[in-house]
């Protein structure tokens, strides 16, 4: 069987970023979370992983606390994964491993980059 795009990013206890680019408007959407189970979790008809989240940013705000579910589930892979791939920079995809502070900034580079280019692509419109 064809390995997904994002099946193995992470293992069990990682830390992974999920964007939401589908929910990409001005400001940056995502999760991040620890792994606690991958593959084929739960009732869920996909693979993907479990994690238990630490933080989610919607529109740029964190509502972390905000958020009653806990558990979260990130799909292996999307039927959007491959477009939306050609239109970000290389090093952003929509599941990473969070490695450390030198991630972070990576991560801050491209929140600037988004918010940058939507507003941009908003005013010739």
């Amino acid at each position: 069987m064809k390995e997904l795009m994002f099946e193995n990013i992470a293992n069990t206890g990682d830390q992974i970023r999920a964007y939401d680019f589908a929910q990409f408007g001005e400001d940056t959407c995502y999760i991040e979370g620890t792994v606690l189970t991958k593959g084929t979790c739960d009732d869920k008809y996909y693979s993907c992983y479990k994690i238990l989240l630490n933080k989610r940013i919607v529109k740029g705000k964190d509502v972390t606390e905000k958020t009653k579910d806990k558990i979260w589930y990130v799909p292996f892979e999307t039927n959007d994964d491959v477009e939306e791939s050609k239109r970000y920079p290389n090093k952003i995809t929509r599941v990473m491993k969070v490695k450390g502070e030198e991630q972070y900034n990576e991560f801050d580079s491209f929140d600037a980059h988004w918010s940058k280019s939507y507003k941009l692509i908003k005013e010739q419109q």
